[in-house]
Protein backbone atom coordinates (compact mmCIF):
# COMPACT_ATOMS: atom_id res chain seq x y z
CA UNK A 1 0.00 0.00 0.00
CA UNK A 2 1.42 3.37 -1.06
CA UNK A 3 1.73 6.18 1.44
CA UNK A 4 -0.12 9.31 0.26
CA UNK A 5 2.38 11.85 -1.03
CA UNK A 6 1.29 14.56 1.41
CA UNK A 7 2.02 12.27 4.34
CA UNK A 8 5.32 11.24 2.71
CA UNK A 9 6.24 14.92 2.32
CA UNK A 10 5.56 15.97 5.92
CA UNK A 11 7.38 12.87 7.23
CA UNK A 12 10.57 14.42 5.80
CA UNK A 13 10.17 17.69 7.71
CA UNK A 14 11.63 18.41 11.14
CA UNK A 15 9.08 20.72 12.72
CA UNK A 16 10.66 22.70 15.53
CA UNK A 17 8.19 24.04 18.07
CA UNK A 18 8.51 27.76 18.80
CA UNK A 19 9.40 28.87 22.29
CA UNK A 20 6.11 30.01 23.92
CA UNK A 21 8.10 32.41 26.13
CA UNK A 22 9.48 34.23 23.10
CA UNK A 23 6.76 35.52 20.75
CA UNK A 24 9.42 36.64 18.24
CA UNK A 25 10.87 33.17 17.79
CA UNK A 26 9.78 31.65 14.53
CA UNK A 27 11.96 28.58 13.96
CA UNK A 28 12.58 27.09 10.55
CA UNK A 29 11.05 23.75 9.67
CA UNK A 30 13.94 21.93 8.05
CA UNK A 31 13.72 19.51 5.15
CA UNK A 32 15.35 16.16 6.00
CA UNK A 33 14.84 14.55 2.62
CA UNK A 34 17.02 14.77 -0.48
CA UNK A 35 18.89 18.04 -1.02
CA UNK A 36 20.08 19.07 -4.48
CA UNK A 37 23.46 20.54 -5.41
CA UNK A 38 21.97 24.03 -5.05
CA UNK A 39 21.28 23.40 -1.35
CA UNK A 40 17.48 23.31 -1.70
CA UNK A 41 15.39 20.34 -0.64
CA UNK A 42 13.76 18.32 -3.42
CA UNK A 43 10.64 16.19 -3.39
CA UNK A 44 9.20 14.01 -6.11
CA UNK A 45 5.45 13.68 -6.35
CA UNK A 46 4.07 10.35 -7.54
CA UNK A 47 5.55 9.65 -10.99
CA UNK A 48 6.64 13.24 -11.35
CA UNK A 49 9.78 15.28 -11.62
CA UNK A 50 11.66 16.46 -8.54
CA UNK A 51 10.42 19.83 -7.28
CA UNK A 52 11.66 22.24 -4.70
CA UNK A 53 10.47 21.07 -1.28
CA UNK A 54 9.78 24.69 -0.33
CA UNK A 55 7.55 25.07 -3.42
CA UNK A 56 5.58 21.95 -2.49
CA UNK A 57 5.23 23.23 1.09
CA UNK A 58 3.92 26.57 -0.17
CA UNK A 59 1.33 24.90 -2.40
CA UNK A 60 0.22 22.53 0.37
CA UNK A 61 -0.17 25.34 2.89
CA UNK A 62 -1.86 27.93 0.70
CA UNK A 63 -3.73 25.66 -1.71
CA UNK A 64 -2.52 27.41 -4.83
CA UNK A 65 -0.08 26.45 -7.55
CA UNK A 66 2.95 28.64 -8.00
CA UNK A 67 2.36 30.59 -11.23
CA UNK A 68 4.86 30.22 -14.06
CA UNK A 69 7.64 32.80 -13.85
CA UNK A 70 7.15 33.19 -10.10
CA UNK A 71 9.49 31.88 -7.41
CA UNK A 72 8.89 30.74 -3.86
CA UNK A 73 11.26 32.87 -1.78
CA UNK A 74 12.43 32.53 1.82
CA UNK A 75 12.15 35.29 4.42
CA UNK A 76 14.58 33.24 6.56
CA UNK A 77 17.19 32.70 3.80
CA UNK A 78 17.44 29.02 4.77
CA UNK A 79 17.20 26.94 1.57
CA UNK A 80 16.05 23.80 3.41
CA UNK A 81 13.29 25.60 5.30
CA UNK A 82 9.75 24.58 4.34
CA UNK A 83 7.82 26.48 7.02
CA UNK A 84 4.94 28.13 5.15
CA UNK A 85 5.18 31.33 7.22
CA UNK A 86 8.75 31.76 5.95
CA UNK A 87 7.78 31.50 2.28
CA UNK A 88 6.47 34.15 -0.10
CA UNK A 89 5.93 34.47 -3.82
CA UNK A 90 7.93 36.85 -5.96
CA UNK A 91 9.60 37.31 -9.31
CA UNK A 92 13.26 36.54 -9.80
CA UNK A 93 13.89 40.31 -9.54
CA UNK A 94 11.99 40.40 -6.21
CA UNK A 95 14.09 37.51 -4.92
CA UNK A 96 17.33 39.20 -6.03
CA UNK A 97 16.28 42.52 -4.45
CA UNK A 98 15.45 40.70 -1.19
CA UNK A 99 18.90 39.09 -1.26
CA UNK A 100 20.66 42.43 -1.77
CA UNK A 101 18.52 44.18 0.87
CA UNK A 102 19.60 41.54 3.38
CA UNK A 103 23.27 42.02 2.53
CA UNK A 104 23.65 38.68 0.79
CA UNK A 105 24.38 40.12 -2.63
CA UNK A 106 27.62 39.78 -4.49
CA UNK A 107 30.54 41.14 -2.54
CA UNK A 108 32.24 44.21 -3.91
CA UNK A 109 34.58 43.07 -6.61
CA UNK A 110 38.11 42.75 -5.35
CA UNK A 111 40.71 43.61 -7.94
CA UNK A 112 44.46 43.35 -8.20
CA UNK A 113 46.36 42.04 -5.22
CA UNK A 114 43.29 42.45 -2.96
CA UNK A 115 41.61 39.58 -4.83
CA UNK A 116 42.38 36.40 -2.84
CA UNK A 117 42.72 34.39 -6.05
CA UNK A 118 45.30 36.77 -7.59
CA UNK A 119 48.42 34.96 -8.77
CA UNK A 120 50.41 38.11 -9.45
CA UNK A 121 51.47 41.26 -7.62
CA UNK A 122 51.22 44.80 -9.02
CA UNK A 123 54.99 44.79 -9.45
CA UNK A 124 54.88 41.56 -11.49
CA UNK A 125 52.14 43.00 -13.72
CA UNK A 126 54.23 46.13 -14.33
CA UNK A 127 57.22 43.92 -15.23
CA UNK A 128 55.07 41.86 -17.62
CA UNK A 129 53.86 44.97 -19.41
CA UNK A 130 57.33 46.50 -19.60
CA UNK A 131 58.93 43.27 -20.89
CA UNK A 132 56.29 42.85 -23.56
CA UNK A 133 56.15 46.50 -24.63
CA UNK A 134 59.92 46.67 -25.07
CA UNK A 135 59.83 43.42 -27.08
CA UNK A 136 62.19 41.53 -24.84
CA UNK A 137 60.11 38.31 -24.66
CA UNK A 138 57.02 36.66 -26.12
CA UNK A 139 53.72 36.31 -24.30
CA UNK A 140 54.34 32.56 -24.13
CA UNK A 141 57.72 33.10 -22.46
CA UNK A 142 56.16 35.50 -19.95
CA UNK A 143 53.37 33.01 -19.22
CA UNK A 144 55.88 30.26 -18.47
CA UNK A 145 57.98 32.56 -16.29
CA UNK A 146 55.02 33.60 -14.12
CA UNK A 147 53.03 30.34 -14.17
CA UNK A 148 50.01 31.82 -15.92
CA UNK A 149 48.40 31.24 -19.30
CA UNK A 150 49.37 33.05 -22.49
CA UNK A 151 45.76 34.32 -22.65
CA UNK A 152 46.16 35.89 -19.21
CA UNK A 153 49.35 37.63 -20.37
CA UNK A 154 47.47 38.91 -23.42
CA UNK A 155 44.67 40.22 -21.18
CA UNK A 156 47.23 42.01 -18.99
CA UNK A 157 49.22 43.66 -21.78
CA UNK A 158 46.00 44.73 -23.55
CA UNK A 159 44.49 46.21 -20.37
CA UNK A 160 41.59 43.73 -20.14
CA UNK A 161 42.85 42.50 -16.75
CA UNK A 162 44.74 44.42 -14.11
CA UNK A 163 43.42 47.64 -15.64
CA UNK A 164 45.60 50.68 -15.13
Amino acid sequence: MRVPWRKRFWAKVQIIKDNPDDPHENSCWEWKGRVGKNGYGTFTLARGFPRGAHCVAYELAYGENVPEGIEVCHTCDNPICVRPEHLFLGTHADNAADMVAKGRGVSPRLSGESNPSAKLTEKQVQNIRASYIFGQVTQRDIAEQFGISQQQVSNIVNGKKWAT
